[in-house]
């Protein structure tokens, strides 16, 4: 059980102790981890939104198998399968990492004028952030997932 509490403490490092609304395999982690240290499962699947079967299920795996519980036996073998789960948890990721980039240069962003940068994420919209103007007001919301895969393109688009 040594490598699942070793995953559990890297996404709570990344999440900052709050799982992503929109990763549900990263919300079973989390749930699976607080049974194990003994909060009662009825409480952590109503406060994550996950089936209490789901969890207790997944609970008594990792117990057994660790990290490997995570995965059904016999479940998820295809390349295919495996690539998009990868491809899905790693862009969750760089997504949060990316949020947590702009909130350390949005003092910058923004400079010593009135402008502010406003959280939006606990909405669980599209809208990440707001600018707003001196009286409050929004300019333009800011998705940074979708914003940074622009920038990530521009070179290409310009050429274009």
């Amino acid at each position: 059980m040594k490598d699942f509490k070793r995953l559990l403490r890297t996404l709570h490092d990344i999440f900052q102790g709050v799982p992503p609304a929109k990763a549900s395999d990263i919300r079973r982690i989390f749930a699976i981890g607080r049974v194990l240290q003994g909060e009662p499962i009825k409480a952590v699947c109503a406060d994550l939104k996950l089936q209490l079967r789901n969890i207790d299920r997944l609970a008594k795996e990792v117990e057994k198998r660790g990290l490997a519980g995570l995965v059904p036996q016999g479940d998820l073998t295809e390349e295919s399968v495996l690539a998009n789960r990868r491809l899905g948890n790693a862009q969750m990721l760089l997504g949060v990492l990316a949020e947590r980039r702009f909130e350390e240069l949005s003092d910058e962003i923004t400079g010593p004028g009135v402008l502010k940068v406003e959280d939006h994420r606990p909405s669980r919209t599209d809208t990440d952030y707001r600018l707003l103007n001196g009286h409050g007001s929004p300019i333009c919301r800011l998705n940074i997932k979708f914003h940074g895969t622009l920038f990530r393109d521009a070179q290409a688009v310009c050429r274009a």
